[in-house]
């Protein structure tokens, strides 16, 4: 082999190693990001992390606030609003329940509204709220837009027998994480 191709095949092998590198270092930093969302229910956290989680019930229309005072910085927050909606009753068709979560954190300012399917469970999780480390207050606001109703079939003169429902209960998680420290690696 001559030193011209040698050179080449070392240059190849460390362009291959960098890549890999790259490429896990890129993994690990998304995966964590994913497992930190996904542990939400879990307590296998770092000791500095904050984990608060609160229940409620809102009738149509209505917002409750909540309130989580950071005392330490946190480079990682996370918020889930989760709910369950009714079962369809008996000849009739649960239209989906409509929540709406804001979130103040500083400067920052998030709202998501999402649907749940007919019938079934409903959540929204935002994940990546701030980019830098912050203290302070989080507020976070949760709005029932629409609670649903049980749409049933005509009766006799041709009017629906719809079900009113104006209410439901929903659990709202609030997660801070601190920034990593090199011993947590």
């Amino acid at each position: 082999m001559s030193i011209k191709n040698s050179y080449r095949s070392r240059n190849w092998i460390i362009t291959l190693i960098a890549l890999t590198v790259a490429l896990l270092i890129s993994f690990t930093y998304f995966y964590s990001d994913e497992q930190y969302i996904e542990n939400l229910d879990s307590d296998s956290y770092r000791e500095e992390t904050i984990k608060e989680v609160f229940t409620g019930f809102l009738t149509e229309g209505t917002s409750k606030d909540f309130q989580l005072t950071v005392n330490s910085p946190a480079d990682k927050i996370a918020i889930a609003l989760e709910w369950e909606d009714e079962p369809d009753m008996n000849f009739h068709t649960n239209e989906p329940d409509t929540f709406t979560i804001s979130v103040n954190v500083g400067q920052f300012y998030y709202e998501e509204t999402h649907q749940n399917p007919s019938g079934t469970a409903g959540k929204i999780t935002i994940s990546e709220i701030v980019k830098l480390p912050i203290l302070g207050v989080i507020n976070a606001t949760v709005t029932l837009d629409d609670a649903g109703d049980q749409i049933g079939p005509r009766g006799i003169n041709g009017s629906p027998f719809n079900v009113e429902d104006n209410s439901n209960s929903f659990t709202l998680t609030l997660l801070c994480m601190p920034p990593m420290k090199p011993t947590d690696v």
